[in-house]
């Protein structure tokens, strides 16, 4: 569930947005955040990096900038995407 408050430039990611990640998540067999689609979880990241937003808000840690947002949709690209392509 994403929160979207145009007029405050914020938006509430939950767990679709994580202030850091770690490419030990991609081979894993502990419950890690792993993708059900990670396309379509890349295409939502990139969705709001392009909207006029100063606050991410990730369901858990800090509060993160759009350097963040960019770097978590790098991340799904790389390690979910691309090695099931």
């Amino acid at each position: 569930m994403v929160a979207y408050f145009e007029k405050e430039k914020m938006v509430f990611m939950g767990d679709l947005l994580f202030e850091e990640t770690d490419p030990n998540w991609a081979t894993t067999t502990d419950p890690a955040p792993n993708p059900v689609n990670p396309q379509r979880l890349c295409d939502t990241l990139i969705n709001y990096m392009e909207k006029d937003i100063d606050t991410y808000i990730p369901g858990h840690e800090k509060i993160c900038s759009k350097k963040i947002l960019q770097e978590n949709a790098e991340f799904f690209e790389k390690y979910f995407i691309k090695k099931t392509n």
